[in-house]
């Protein structure tokens, strides 16, 4: 079974991406160490002699190219894995896209109110919601008929306790 281009560049990222990185990432710390080595070297150095400083000769052999090598290989890395990290992001972002667009579509549709379960927008004289089912509204008073609201403990047209019937 043969590999489409997609699956063979892939992971040809996948594989040659890390290796770049780690290589570039030698490379610029032995850059450093050299670079930090040569100041060094000149804070060391007795004022007004002659001995000449350390050159940072590796920093420029070693080091630069590694920057380099280390951001190429961090980028080919990145296009290896870019189709998973977008399905996770878009995992991810996709529930508070879907509360955000509801929150705006029933702001704008203002006869529309909110599901308290999954925020669905429904109307005002819904039973149930339709995204989810729970019920909506209904609750009444079993001494007076009145409209109650899910927390209320008490009616607020007759004063008796919810769920007592008196």
């Amino acid at each position: 079974m043969t590999k489409d281009p997609y699956h063979k560049a892939r992971d040809s990222f996948r594989k040659y991406g890390p290796a770049l990185l780690v290589i570039g990432g030698v490379l610029a710390a032995i850059g450093i160490i050299d670079f930090m080595a040569a100041f060094i070297s000149m804070a060391n150095q007795k004022p007004f002699s002659h001995e000449r400083p350390h050159f940072p000769i590796l920093f420029i052999i070693c080091g630069i190219p590694g920057v380099l090598l280390a951001s190429i290989g961090m980028k080919l890395t990145g296009i290896g894995y870019l189709k998973e990290a977008t399905k996770y992001i878009a995992k991810e972002s996709s529930p508070a896209a879907q509360i955000t667009t509801t929150a705006i579509r029933s702001a704008i549709l203002d006869d529309d109110i909110p599901c308290p379960s999954c925020s669905t927008p429904i109307e005002p004289d819904s039973k149930f919601c339709s995204h989810c089912g729970m019920q909506i509204g209904g609750l009444a008073c079993e001494a007076c008929n009145a409209q109650l609201q899910p927390d209320d403990r008490f009616c607020g047209g007759c004063g008796a306790a919810v769920g007592t019937g008196a």
